[in-house]
C-alpha cells in the first residue's frame, strides 16, 4: 500500500503498514520515484483522500515502468464507507471545515501526537497566522493556549487569524462568488448540447 498524500495527511491516518513519503505537496511525488525503486516488480496499491491523488500517481509509475500498478478506488473515504474501515489507523484529513473524518468504526484509533504537548490527539487544525498556514496535530487544550498557532512566534503574528475552536479558516474569495453566474454558465453548456 503506497500513500501518496502529503506529510499532514498521513500524519493522522493512514492504512496499517502502508508505506508514506516524505513530501509535503503532492507535485513532489515525481522526485520520490527513486526511493521507489525497489518495488519496481511488486504489486502496489496507490490510495490517498478521494481517489484523484493515486490516479495520477498510478499512471505517473506505470509510466515509469512499475508493472503492477493498482489504486483503491474512490480512495479513503469510500473504502471506509463501504468497509467500516478497519484496516485505516487514525482518521482521514479531509479539505473541508470537518478538517478529519472518521473512517475506521470497528476498531479506531488515534494515530497522530499533538505538536504542543504530545499527547494522543487525532485533532488537526491549521496555524492561524495565515502566512505559515501550517497543518498539524493540536489538542483542544494547546488550541486555545496558543489560540491556534503552532509556535509562540506565530501566536505572536500581526496578522493571526481569531481562533474559535476548530483550527479551520475559510478562504476569503475577495469579493468572488463563484456561484455567482452559474445561471449562465448552464444556459452556456445547454446551448452547446
Amino acid at each position: 500500500m503506497l500513500d501518496v498524500r502529503s506529510n499532514y495527511e498521513h500524519q493522522v491516518g493512514k492504512f496499517k503498514n502502508a508505506l508514506t513519503l516524505d513530501i509535503d505537496h503532492f507535485r513532489e511525488f515525481p522526485q520520490k520515484i527513486k526511493e521507489l525503486e525497489q518495488y519496481r516488480d511488486k504489486k502496489i496499491i496507490t490510495y490517498c483522500t478521494g481517489g484523484v491523488k493515486c490516479e495520477k500517481a498510478s499512471a505517473y509509475l506505470i509510466e515509469n515502468g512499475f508493472s503492477e500498478v493498482y489504486q483503491l478506488h474512490g480512495g479513503i473515504i469510500k473504502y471506509g464507507l463501504e468497509t467500516g474501515g478497519e484496516d485505516f489507523e487514525g482518521k482521514c484529513y479531509v479539505f473541508d471545515n470537518r478538517v478529519v473524518a472518521e473512517v475506521n468504526h470497528i476498531n479506531p484509533t488515534v494515530l497522530a501526537l499533538c505538536q504542543i504537548c504530545q499527547t494522543p490527539c487525532d485533532r488537526m487544525v491549521n496555524c492561524a497566522n495565515p502566512i505559515c498556514n501550517a497543518h498539524f496535530p493540536m489538542c483542544e487544550a494547546c488550541g486555545w493556549q496558543m489560540e491556534g498557532a503552532c509556535s509562540t512566534a506565530c501566536q505572536a503574528h500581526s496578522e493571526k487569524r481569531n481562533y474559535d475552536g476548530t483550527g479551520f479558516y475559510q478562504k476569503e474569495l475577495n469579493g468572488y462568488d463563484p456561484a455567482m453566474n452559474s445561471h449562465n454558465i448552464q444556459r452556456t453548456k445547454k446551448a452547446q448540447c
